[in-house]
């Protein structure tokens, strides 16, 4: 099977995120923020990363931080409120679009926003504010679902002492191997397309424009692909690509037990056109 320019989802693939299904993004009601029926869960363990404090239920407003990055906003604060004064007259270009994502450094990034956004399941630190929390139904093979947020407020996330780097999206298609996707914004709503026929062997299309949050193991390295140099890699090396490219799973046993290790998961894929692809330096 093919994918990359991915073949058009599946008119019943419940796991795509549709905008329609959560509401409006902006001006949204508590009441409102989810389509009458879908089941609401409330919030548990399973949207916690390892190791983040126990949440306080009596005090949904206040969270403690490592002293480190109370350091680190602290020294910040200056620079936010002098930029929070300049009167709407001294700007001679239109304001930049706010960023919701902000690096906290120790392999945390504060997600501070008023709509919607999209992370991964299990890498919520500690969260403030008036949210509501939607997990979608597992995903085959292991990938962790997408966890939907509606609300104000802001999230801390990590991922089990990944690295987290940030990508932004500019009216494009995007493709992000699921467990390397930590977060993105509204505008970017992910569907999950498959790339094979075995069960989880899949890649999350992003599109339109915005910012991801996306973890890493190892730093990562760019590589081109052109119709010259088609490149074959483990689906578990992936990060994500852009471009004319079309993916493809190799379906070749003896190059499997060269290229991947034995009884890993994944599959090798094969990238062919024209774009960019970004890959871990090792197998994750």
């Amino acid at each position: 099977m093919t994918a990359g320019r991915v073949a058009a989802p599946r008119l019943d693939d419940t796991a795509e995120f549709k905008k329609g299904e959560v509401g409006p993004s902006r001006g949204f009601s508590p009441d409102a923020t989810l389509v009458p029926g879908k089941e609401v869960r409330p919030v548990s363990d399973v949207l916690m990363a390892d190791g983040a404090p126990p949440h306080q239920k009596s005090d949904t407003n206040k969270f403690r931080l490592p002293a480190e990055v109370s350091r680190i906003l602290a020294a910040d604060a200056p620079a936010r409120r002098a930029a929070a004064d300049v009167p709407p007259g001294l700007h001679t270009l239109p304001p930049k679009r706010s960023q919701i994502f902000h690096s906290l450094g120790n392999n945390l990034v504060e997600v501070d926003f008023s709509g919607k956004v999209f992370i991964k399941q299990g890498t919520v630190y500690s969260y403030s504010g008036n949210l509501t929390f939607w997990v979608k139904d597992p995903r085959p093979g292991g990938n962790p679902a997408l966890v939907i947020i509606t609300g104000t407020g802001k999230l801390i996330l990590t991922d089990k002492g990944r690295e987290i780097t940030f990508m932004q999206v500019e009216e494009e298609t995007v493709y992000v191997e699921p467990s390397h996707l930590l977060a993105c914004e509204e505008t970017l709503t992910p569907r999950y397309v498959p790339l094979g026929p075995g069960p989880g062997l899949e890649v999350i299309v992003l599109e339109g424009r915005g910012m991801v949050a996306m973890s890493v193991a190892s730093k990562p390295i760019a590589l081109a692909v052109s119709p010259a140099m088609p490149v074959s890699i483990p689906s578990t090396s992936i990060i994500t690509w852009k471009g004319d490219l079309t993916a493809h799973v190799v379906e070749d046993r003896q190059l499997y037990e060269v290229v991947l290790r034995p009884g890993g998961p994944g599959a090798l894929i094969r990238l062919e056109g024209t774009g960019r692809l970004l890959v871990e330096q090792a197998g994750t």
